[in-house]
Parts: C-alpha cells; sequence; structure tokens
C-alpha cells in the first residue's frame, strides 16, 4: 500500500518536484516475502532514495537517477503551461 501511496502523490504533486529540481529515481527491490517490486519517486540524492525504499520496508536490488522527461505523475491544472 505504500507504494501505492507514493505513486500517487507522486502523479499529483511530481511536476513541483521537477520544477524544484529535484532528481527522479527509479528502483527495484525485494518485498519482504522476496517478490521484485519497482517505483519511481522524487529523492533529495542517491542516499535519501536508498532511505525512501528501505523506509517502504523493501530491499533494494537497484536504484538509478533517471535522466531527461521524468515518467513520474503529470502537470495538472495551470501546471500543465509549464
Amino acid at each position: 500500500m505504500l507504494q501505492t501511496l507514493a505513486q500517487f502523490v507522486m502523479a499529483r504533486f511530481g511536476v513541483l518536484w521537477r520544477v524544484l529540481g529535484v532528481p527522479n529515481y527509479q528502483f527495484t527491490a525485494l518485498d519482504p516475502s522476496g517478490q521484485q517490486t519497482t517505483g519511481q519517486f522524487s529523492a533529495e540524492d542517491s542516499g535519501a532514495a536508498s532511505e525512501r525504499v528501505k523506509a517502504m520496508g523493501l530491499y533494494a536490488t537497484e536504484i538509478s537517477e533517471l535522466t531527461g522527461e521524468s515518467k513520474i505523475g503529470e502537470p495538472i491544472g495551470f501546471l500543465k503551461l509549464f
């Protein structure tokens, strides 16, 4: 559920992170049952990204910074102008 909540927040507010210049990361991780999961989010740096995955109760196997146009969220309302 936490990953879903993070995706919801980023879908609504991800554009604000991009405007502020916060890097986006994608990750591959294992959950407590050993199932592989993936996701994307914004974080201040790679250390913060690693801590965020850990806070979700996951074991990160790969974290990488996304370059170019982010796929996290879409601008909403008047922010589409940016």
